[in-house]
């Protein structure tokens, strides 16, 4: 194995490309969202999304705010509450777990990536 340690090998080079990893990330959540008929958790994902395209921020700034308004982990009435029930009542477990597993990955990385290049 040619790999470092601690590096994602699929890890993006540069800050767009992970935005738009997340903003793929948000729409898939969000989608699940609205077939799950949890129409809070909609407007939450499709607003850290947003965050991402207010292209006046520097991209560091927008990758923060994106991480601040998809903080849904944790705590009574998180997205890990309600929401595997119903996923799981209509048949949509595997979908459920996919898209929560991509929006936990897409924030690792970009706290990773903000952990090495700092908001000025």
């Amino acid at each position: 194995m040619n790999q470092q340690k601690g590096k994602t090998p699929d890890a993006p080079a540069t800050d767009e490309a992970l935005i738009g990893d997340f903003r793929r990330a948000l729409d898939n959540i969000a989608a699940l969202a609205d077939t799950l008929n949890f129409p809070g958790w909609t407007r939450t994902f499709r607003a850290a999304r947003r965050a991402l395209d207010d292209e006046t921020l520097p991209a560091t700034e927008r990758l923060a705010r994106a991480l601040q308004g998809s903080q849904v982990f944790g705590g009574m009435g998180s997205w890990l509450d309600s929401p595997p029930a119903v996923a799981y009542e209509q048949g949509l477990s595997a979908t459920y777990d996919d898209a929560t597993e991509a929006l936990l990955d897409i924030r690792e990385r970009s706290q990773k990536f903000l952990r090495r290049h700092p908001q000025q």
